[in-house]
């Protein structure tokens, strides 16, 4: 069956499949990360480094999954705005997401320790696989404020559809 679509439809839809190929890449990328560690790793003799940084990156994909808010409300406020045409509210889209974003990863380096302890503690592994995790973990985890605030550009260039930027964004990480 080939139903006809409107010509709205058909204006819409190349834009909102450019959009989500962006999404969905941008959304790959922090597990691509430990997975480029993992196959780093992968090459030496001992495996427990190799146990580690799965534990490490399971913890931060878990992390950084539940703060992806940012980039969506980020993409929310921003793409009002440009349909408002509020170039004002536009610029105060990314400084109050990039404000909250820094306010979080500072949260979460503060926080740190017990988030290791926790994350460790739920995850259980061996203790000299856990001893390379948490070294994996302690030295990751001061990239925090620079991935949130990949989230912000990701969604405010998003909310402008602004492709090329998001790909320079999304590839740089």
């Amino acid at each position: 069956m080939n139903f006809p679509l409107p010509v709205e439809y058909r204006r819409f839809l190349p834009r909102f499949y450019r959009l989500a190929s962006v999404s969905v890449l941008s959304n790959l990328m922090v597990p691509l990360a430990g997975l480029c560690d993992t196959a780093f790793l992968g090459h030496l003799e001992d495996i427990r480094y190799l146990a580690g940084v799965i534990l490490g990156s399971i913890l931060f994909d878990y992390l950084y999954r539940v703060l992806k808010f940012i980039r969506s409300g980020t993409n929310t406020i921003t793409a009002e705005a440009v349909g408002r045409e509020d170039e004002e509210g536009i610029l105060l889209a990314i400084l109050r997401s990039g404000l909250i974003a820094l306010i979080i990863a500072f949260t979460i380096l503060i926080l740190q320790y017990p988030i290791e302890k926790i994350g460790f503690t739920i995850l259980s592994g061996s203790p000299e696989i856990e001893v390379s995790g948490i070294d994996y973990f302690s030295a990751r985890i001061w990239g925090a404020p620079a991935v949130l605030l990949n989230f912000v550009f990701i969604g405010w260039f998003l909310g402008r559809e602004m492709k090329a930027a998001n790909f320079f964004l999304i590839f740089c990480r």
